[in-house]
């Protein structure tokens, strides 16, 4: 079996895909298939985004059609279906699948979201994605969540939940006064909610952790909102830190706050819980998918209130809880994964 994982752009630094394409790089290898890895490189790019585009979407595709004729037989695996439109560039597409972690920007570009604006060129270019990930030959998704709306707007689907590597795992550290979240700035990721229930915490309870964001920084409206409450000093913003980093902040935080509206997996909460930290999050999918029983779920306008009563537990119960979020992270190593996806290959394609 041949395997060529099509990945990301460089210039566009989506560690999520990254970090989802190197562990089933790893993990194929693992199991020895014969895998390669090809993903735009920056030629034009480096210059401005518009440029960019003409890496992605003009010169890789003579880049893509020569790696998948020098491999015959090959399965052309392309890693995000944000790059959907590469599907339609595969010779024969009953030998490419996409892996599909959401379709929010889709959804969004069709009107979805009432609350959400995509502009003319955004909305030409969705449909350009979901055109391409019509053409693929297979299509996995990521959750249950994330199939339903798969099937809806592309067709049949698979899937194969995300795996979570060793690396994220318990440190020899007391937990810290500190509430986290990890998330992005894309309107989903819900920052203004996690502002929003931490001045609600710090102004109505006893309760008084610290804030750690890691993202970018946050939007003068958010910053101001904190400064009205005089809590600037109190929340902390680091962006662009190391695993290693991250994993000892997962371990010393008191829990994970993540009030997302949308997501396609949520790795944050895996991650999380494998680091012993306890999680809150929205009570919707696929959140309760990833979360499982170890983690506590609330409904908008109850997060604050989640998270004070996760503060006050009794540290046997927090270490109930902890133990709970470790045991539901192992169902998900990232070797099984890897064998899930060889044994689609085989299934589907050979």
């Amino acid at each position: 079996m041949k395997v060529l994982l099509v990945g990301n752009y460089e210039g566009d630094r989506l560690r999520s895909m990254d970090r989802f394409c190197g562990m089933l790089l790893r993990g194929l290898r693992e199991q020895g298939v014969d895998v390669d890895i090809i993903r735009p490189a920056v030629i034009l790019g480096g210059r401005n985004k518009w440029l960019g585009y003409f890496d992605k979407f003009v010169l890789f595709r003579f880049a893509l059609r020569r790696a998948v004729n020098a491999r015959p037989g090959c399965v052309a695996h392309i890693v995000d279906q944000g790059n959907g439109i590469y599907a339609g560039w595969v010779a024969g597409p009953n030998r490419c699948i996409v892996t599909c972690h959401d379709l929010l920007a889709i959804r969004a570009a069709r009107g979805e979201f009432p609350r959400l604006r995509t502009g003319w060129t955004g909305r030409i270019f969705q449909r350009m994605i979901l055109r391409g990930l019509r053409k693929a030959g297979r299509v996995v998704c990521v959750s249950r969540a994330t199939q339903r709306d798969a099937e809806r707007l592309i067709g049949k689907s698979e899937v194969i939940a995300n795996g979570l590597e060793d690396f994220w795992k318990p440190l020899e550290a007391e937990p810290a006064e500190y509430l986290l979240h990890v998330g992005g700035g894309q309107w989903y990721k819900n920052r203004a909610g996690v502002v929003r229930v931490f001045i609600e915490l710090r102004t109505n309870t006893n309760h008084s952790p610290k804030l750690v964001m890691v993202g970018p920084e946050l939007d003068g409206a958010l910053a101001a909102e904190l400064k009205k409450a005089g809590l600037s000093g109190e929340v902390t913003v680091s962006n662009g830190i190391s695993d290693e980093a991250l994993r000892a902040l997962y371990a010393g935080a008191r829990l994970l706050i993540f009030p997302s509206l949308e997501e396609g997996f949520g790795w944050p909460i895996l991650e999380a819980q494998a680091c012993g930290c306890p999680v809150v999050t929205t009570d919707k999918e696929p959140m309760r998918e990833t979360g499982g029983e170890a983690a506590i779920f609330a409904a908008e306008g109850e997060w604050a209130k989640a998270v004070a009563e996760v503060l006050a537990l009794e540290p046997e119960q927090r270490a109930a809880l902890v133990a709970a979020g470790i045991e539901n992270a192992r169902r998900y190593p990232a070797a099984r994964m890897a064998r899930e996806y060889i044994e689609f290959y085989r299934r589907n394609l050979e």
